[in-house]
């Protein structure tokens, strides 16, 4: 990992390296992964963190709390499909560790859980709002023909 004071290409590589790797989990091919959401869940975390940590470079071409509420509102699209995702899971081991009447009432919300409606995720969206940050981000690094990130030394 680079720790702050790094060179400048460094530093500029670790948020562009999260904001692809973002983008590219939210590209096409993901929908059908189960794993999918809580690995976009967990990049735009991680991007959060760099884009707060890295603030005084970030500044002088964006805000960062545009952009990191821009991350945020883009991972809590994803949370009720999560959300769905772990609950499911959970009452799969629950029940193969039930016995009795637990056994029936699991299936039960087993059941309930597979005839309610998915949520939908708003994959469109999320890779609309995932270009627009990175081209929030693309005057972060296109300045001056290299990254400013010799501020936070």
């Amino acid at each position: 990992m680079t720790e702050v004071g790094s060179t400048d290409a460094e530093a500029g590589a670790l948020i562009t390296t999260q904001l692809t790797g973002v983008i590219r989990l939210a590209g096409s091919g993901v929908r059908t992964a189960p794993s999918a959401v809580h690995d976009l869940r967990v990049t735009l975390k991680r991007l959060r963190a760099w884009v707060r940590l890295l603030r005084p470079a970030v500044q002088a071409s964006v805000d960062p709390k545009l952009l990191d509420q821009r991350f945020a509102d883009i991972g809590r699209s994803l949370s009720v499909a999560r959300d769905e995702q772990v609950l499911s899971n959970t009452l799969r081991r629950l029940q193969s560790r039930a016995r009795g009447k637990d056994v029936r009432r699991i299936e039960a919300w087993r059941d309930q859980l597979a005839a309610s409606p998915r949520a939908e995720i708003p994959w469109d969206r999320v890779r609309a709002e995932l270009a627009v940050s990175a081209q929030m981000l693309h005057g972060v690094y296109s300045r001056g023909g290299r990254p400013p990130f010799d501020q936070l030394a």
